[in-house]
């Protein structure tokens, strides 16, 4: 399973990289990772490419090949949208943040989400973002998002293995908004566009 995790510095994609990561280890399953951050700390582009598989040679995902994207705002996903196959599924976040790289650009927010919706067979949107502020705490988008994949049944674990995952990497202080924001995004009701 080929999965790419989009968003902008601060969102947490690399901490949901490493969460499942973790997931796959825990699980006996092969697992490697790739990470680009380099402008992340002032908002720019965050990516991390995940592969789980039997035989995974590189970290790198194949051109068309994404199996599943998990993007963390609007602009980041449609900008990796031409990565995933056919058959693959876009998870998103309906939230705009201009990262670093489009800060000047004008970008018109109802045909970013037009492109989206007409390049994915297969697109699942929510307003994580609301959700996590709901639970008073915005940081916690990314285990929202990872949630509502767990929910779909997208990833190649248990809820429970999620959760577990959790509990061993996060700081003893954060466990309990994550695992409120995990089960949040795996009560959403969903609706593939």
């Amino acid at each position: 399973m080929n999965i790419i995790v989009v968003g902008v510095g601060g969102q947490g994609a690399i901490f949901t990289s490493k969460l499942l990561t973790q997931c796959a280890l825990k699980s006996n399953l092969k697992v490697k990772t790739a990470e680009v951050f380099g402008m992340a700390q002032r908002g720019g582009s965050v990516t991390s490419e995940i592969r789980i598989g039997d035989e995974v040679i590189s970290p790198m995902i194949p051109e068309k090949s994404v199996d599943l994207l998990i993007g963390f705002e609007m602009i980041e996903t449609a900008r990796y949208l031409d990565r995933v196959k056919k058959t693959g599924t876009v998870v998103t976040n309906d939230f705009f943040i201009r990262p670093y790289t489009t800060k000047n650009a004008r970008v018109n927010e109802k045909k970013v989400r037009e492109y989206i919706k007409n390049n994915t067979n297969h697109l699942i949107t929510l307003n994580g973002t609301e959700i996590a502020k709901n639970l008073g705490n915005v940081r916690v988008l990314n285990t929202v998002l990872v949630g509502a994949c767990s929910s779909l049944n997208l990833l190649p674990f248990t809820s429970k293995d999620i959760e577990n995952a959790m509990k061993t990497i996060l700081p003893r202080r954060h466990i309990d908004i994550n695992l409120k924001a995990f089960n949040e995004g795996l009560k959403e009701n969903f609706s593939d566009k």
